[in-house]
């Protein structure tokens, strides 16, 4: 799906309305389940990379917030 489809023109706003329907609890594992989809509706070798985004995020922000002075670093 590109993001000039009409498919996505029309799933954009349904993606959204149950976005803000759904309790804050869920929201979260909405949009990374969103993601995976999306990604995976190009091609399902691109699946796996909103999950290798959010460890190498996950595994820097954990490095600054336990080593504030040298938090430059962890994003190098």
């Amino acid at each position: 799906m590109q993001f000039n489809s009409y498919s996505y023109l029309i799933l954009l706003p349904v993606a959204v309305a149950l976005f803000w329907a759904l309790p804050v609890s869920l929201r979260r594992g909405y949009v990374l389940l969103l993601s995976v989809l999306f990604y995976a509706s190009w091609t399902t070798m691109y699946a796996p990379l909103p999950f290798i985004v959010c460890g190498g995020v996950f595994v820097c922000a954990r490095e600054m917030m336990t080593r504030p002075a040298r938090a430059g670093r962890a994003l190098k």
